[in-house]
């Protein structure tokens, strides 16, 4: 009894920070990976596409579109939970959530489509397209340290 006192005690300063400063809990930071993920590779299966010249990755964007109509339910829920959790921690229009995605898109946009990076991309929604939501829930993993940098965790 006396343990759980202590770490209560010991939690209220984290508790009290978050609720003065707002955080992001551990299924919202999984949220926005996911939906980075996402977005990075929607965003880039159309840059590779149109602006690659190679034939090879004119079928990514409909690779992107089978996956996300395959799972469209776990991406719905992705968005509305990372939406909500933007919403309640940042409170100014410069860190909106139309802001925060419109961010995300001009930087997956403004990379060049190299040989190597479109064939990384065919890649990933290939194995997407094999494993399913699991497959992609793995590799949006990748994008933890950055969301934690830019998304204070609880």
């Amino acid at each position: 009894m006396r343990s759980l006192i202590v770490l209560v005690i010991s939690l209220l300063p984290a508790l009290a920070w978050a609720q003065t400063n707002g955080c992001f809990r551990q299924g919202e930071l999984k949220a926005e990976a996911n939906v980075r993920l996402g977005l990075l590779l929607r965003e880039r299966a159309a840059v590779c596409a149109a602006r690659s010249g190679d034939p090879a990755f004119n079928d990514l964007p409909q690779m992107w579109s089978k996956f996300e109509q395959a799972n469209a339910p776990q991406l719905k829920d992705a968005v509305e939970t990372r939406s909500r959790a933007i919403d309640r921690v940042f409170k100014n229009a410069d860190n909106s959530v139309d802001a925060q995605t419109g961010r995300l898109i001009a930087r997956f946009r403004q990379e060049p489509a190299y040989s190597a990076n479109c064939r990384d991309i065919q890649k990933l929604l290939t194995d997407m397209d094999k494993g399913g939501w699991g497959a992609f829930q793995r590799r949006a993993k990748l994008f933890d340290s950055e969301v934690k940098l830019d998304s204070p965790p609880c």
